[in-house]
């Protein structure tokens, strides 16, 4: 692992008392109906079809809580584009 990505690792807000951190490296799956979504805490969203295309969802941008609930809400930011538009976001 190079420096550069292990200072970018410890630049990323964990929590508090970095209560999250261990989710750091870690990732998760649920498939809905001919989808597979893949979440990586701290990096990126991906959606999988059945076919085998997948997309991004979006990349680690942000807690985005409520001030009194600030690290109840992940943002993952400039997913690939919307065929309609924009970028994508996933909350």
């Amino acid at each position: 692992m190079e420096i550069s990505d292990l200072q970018k690792k410890l630049a990323i807000d964990y929590g508090t008392d970095r209560e999250f951190l261990f989710l750091n490296s870690q990732c998760y799956q649920l498939k809905v109906y001919e989808y597979t979504y893949t979440l990586c805490p701290f990096s990126q969203v991906t959606q999988k079809s059945a076919a085998g295309t997948e997309v991004s969802l979006g990349t680690w941008g942000m807690w985005s809580g409520k001030p009194e609930n600030h690290y109840s809400h992940m943002m993952y930011e400039n997913g690939e584009p919307c065929w309609q538009g924009g970028s994508r976001t996933t909350v």
